[in-house]
């Protein structure tokens, strides 16, 4: 198994909104990507800050999901102003 874990930074006031984000609109794009096995969003509803991890199958999986973790990260940002990925 391999993993990648992005940390983010918000607002603690965005932090449910950063939550409904990646339920909606970040895990089900990580689902349908080859490889993945599994995903996870830890926050810290008092200061905001966060972590997600996804894990995969192997290493090509990992590589090859480089552009959809780059897009996501970028969406996440666009969909909850004031985080940082």
């Amino acid at each position: 198994m391999f993993v990648r874990e992005t940390r983010v930074q918000g607002p603690p006031e965005k932090a449910e909104e950063a939550i409904r984000n990646y339920e909606s609109n970040i895990l089900p794009r990580v689902r349908q990507t080859p490889g993945n096995i599994g995903a996870a969003l830890l926050i810290n509803r008092q200061t905001g800050a966060g972590l997600g991890v996804t894990y995969w199958e192997s290493a090509k999986a990992l590589a090859a999901s480089e552009n959809m973790g780059n897009q996501a990260r970028a969406q996440a940002a666009k969909d909850v102003p004031s985080t940082h990925v």
